[in-house]
């Protein structure tokens, strides 16, 4: 059998055809092996007159060698009918309804992949993209996700001491709003500023908080607090607070908190509006 895969760098029908008429000129006059003059397609719901009846091709990738036998809609390809009769695993069945039998050939294609560097054969599931083995191979992997990127696309984050994937940098990552550095977001906590409470006692959070990266042991935050963030339940979520008294440095408070006016007529206006609506 003489097919295609998959054309590099542009697909052409036109030039597909004429290397496929190519090879199979040059296998009959240098190994005197002949293929049928039609084309037919290597899909499985493709059938093609055999024997009285019909035939199709079951074409499967076997191992982890790199291939790309599926990837078209349509493989090209060139047999010999003569010769597929005589092969092992062709299956057939009757189909009563039609009154014709139905064969279809199992053509594994692939093998162990070789490393184009080393030359070591590899059987690993994880690598069957690849061409290199995992020792021979430049690029390097996620260390949050796990895939594979180059490591010149990566991005170093603390948190691992390694380098992250550009989807998780967009997806899984966020900004610590004190040092501007970069984390996973399952390492930054969401702190809320205790305003006061109201007169039913309910607790007034401003309107927004700031994201920090471990809070006990953030240097930027031992800065600008004396104490870690308390910790409240109300309408069944746990807030993460701190109060005017844990504020070290008013004037870099009112900075990381974009305040407008001072800390003081912020409580009193906003404590007033809470009050009020």
């Amino acid at each position: 059998m003489i097919t295609e895969v998959k054309g590099y760098c542009f697909q052409d029908e036109n030039l597909t055809n004429t290397v496929l008429m190519w090879i199979k000129e040059l296998a009959h006059n240098n190994l005197n092996w002949d293929y049928d003059d039609d084309e037919i397609n290597l899909q499985d719901s493709n059938f093609i007159p055999f024997n009285e009846g019909d035939l199709c091709f079951r074409v499967y990738p076997e191992g982890y060698m790199y291939n790309d036998i599926g990837t078209l809609d349509k493989h090209r390809a060139r047999i010999n009918r003569e010769k597929i009769g005589k092969y092992e695993n062709i299956t057939h069945w009757f189909a009563p309804n039609e009154e014709k039998w139905h064969y279809m050939l199992e053509l594994p294609y692939g093998g162990k992949a070789t490393c184009m560097w080393c030359g070591r054969e590899y059987s690993e599931p994880d690598r069957e993209e690849f061409v290199f083995c995992e020792n021979c191979d430049p690029s390097t992997r996620c260390s949050y996700c796990g895939n594979y990127m180059r490591e010149e696309d990566g991005y170093y984050i603390d948190d691992y001491d390694g380098l992250i994937c550009s989807e998780c940098l967009d997806y899984e990552c966020g900004i610590d709003d004190l040092t501007d550095e970069t984390h996973i977001n399952s390492n930054l906590d969401y702190i809320e500023w205790l305003i006061g409470y109201d007169e039913d006692n309910n607790p007034i959070f401003y309107d927004e908080g700031i994201w920090v990266y471990h809070p006990k042991e953030n240097y930027k935050y031992k800065e600008l607090f004396s104490n870690p963030p308390k910790s409240m339940n109300h309408y069944y979520r746990n807030h993460q607070y701190i109060t005017v008294d844990d504020i070290i440095d008013k004037s870099e408070f009112e900075d990381v908190f974009r305040l407008d006016d001072d800390i003081e007529n912020v409580i009193v206006e906003y404590t007033q509006k809470t009050i009020t609506e």
